[in-house]
């Protein structure tokens, strides 16, 4: 996975009798690396919990986007992970009809698409 230059800690080593350098890299730890997402429950009225962790050990800003089966947005918010955590509970317009939907929830680091159930 790509590593910015930032996150990264370079260490030099002394050269070897073999005349090569030897360089080694240590990544801050400010990447869990366990993605998970979950909608609890799924098959609703429209009133839900959209629940998981973006995999990484700081805030970050996470849009929650929900299409219809023809692309159409629907639903779109945009929140904050703290450290990673994301906990939003949504409530869909009774204007949504009943169906399946399209949810994706994406960041810098995340990108995830779960479908959903409306039945009101």
């Amino acid at each position: 996975p790509f590593i910015p230059e930032e996150k990264k800690i370079i260490r030099k080593q002394p050269i070897k009798p073999s005349g090569v350098a030897v360089l080694s890299a240590r990544v801050k730890p400010d990447i869990k690396n366990e993605q998970t997402l979950k909608i609890i429950p799924n098959s609703d009225n429209g009133c839900f919990t959209v629940s998981g962790n973006t995999g990484m050990l700081k805030d970050e800003e996470v849009n929650i986007e929900i299409s219809d089966l023809h692309g159409m947005i629907v639903f779109q918010k945009t929140v904050t992970a703290a450290n990673g955590v994301l906990n939003e509970d949504i409530s869909l317009s009774k204007k949504i009809s009943n169906d399946m939907y399209l949810l994706k929830v994406h960041s810098a680091s995340f990108n995830k698409a779960l479908h959903i159930a409306v039945f009101r």
